[in-house]
């Protein structure tokens, strides 16, 4: 399958864009390295995917602007998942919909990633009519295996990522930005900030932390880019 050759520092790196022949390796490979390490609340507790998860990561794999990392030698091991999908407007109306049924659940939302989806939504259907777009290309979750952190592999992810969104016919990029290091890079490509919740010391409706341990300054951010 055809791809790009690198040499990051002392490595040889093989990437290519993912198609629905990666599927099963995909999930194993979040499973064994993003899911039991997530820093969101459903994470945490259950250390893999929902149902949910799944469909949503089978849509992206297919996208055309999914980007995979292997080792560049006979293994071929995989190393890195950078997911990304494309959002519709009429997903946000659905999205909406499902807001006001949770909305009429006690205590709703009760967790951060309640907060976070129910900014999300409202905001999704804003950036279509602020770009009077029908469609928008979501950046999703990117996880790089630890002996391949500090490559500037999420660097490149972002590149290829919106390179392929280009080439598909989008002119937005958006997505969630949780760790510094997420909001590092979305700063160096210029995104813009569109939300920006504080969760220190967070609790739910039942008074208890969901994400303490994030030092004082720690923030999530909803990020937008034209492209």
């Amino acid at each position: 399958m055809l791809g790009t050759r690198l040499r990051l520092k002392d490595r040889g790196i093989f990437i290519r864009i993912a198609s629905k022949s990666d599927y099963g390796r995909v999930l194993k490979f979040l499973q064994e390295h993003f899911y039991p390490f997530d820093q969101s609340s459903h994470g945490r507790v259950s250390n893999r995917q929902s149902r949910e998860d799944e469909e949503n990561e089978m849509k992206s794999i297919d996208s055309g602007a999914s980007v995979l990392a292997f080792t560049d030698d006979d293994r071929r091991e995989l190393i890195g998942v950078s997911l990304a999908r494309k959002f519709r407007e009429e997903e946000c109306r659905e999205g909406l919909k499902m807001l006001r049924t949770l909305s009429g659940q006690r205590g709703y939302p009760n967790d951060l990633d309640g907060v976070i989806f129910t900014e999300e939504m409202k905001l999704r259907s804003q950036i279509c009519r602020r770009y009077n777009i029908e469609e928008a290309l979501y950046l999703a979750l990117t996880c790089v295996r630890r002996d391949y952190q500090g490559y500037s592999l999420a660097k490149l992810f972002m590149q290829k990522r919106l390179q392929c969104g280009r080439e598909l016919g989008f002119k937005v990029a958006f997505g969630l930005a949780v760790t510094p290091g997420g909001i590092k890079l979305t700063e160096a490509f210029n995104f813009e900030d569109i939300y920006v919740l504080k969760f220190v010391n967070y609790c739910d409706y039942r008074g208890l932390s969901v994400y303490n341990y994030f030092p004082p300054e720690a923030v999530a951010k909803i990020v937008v880019k034209q492209i």
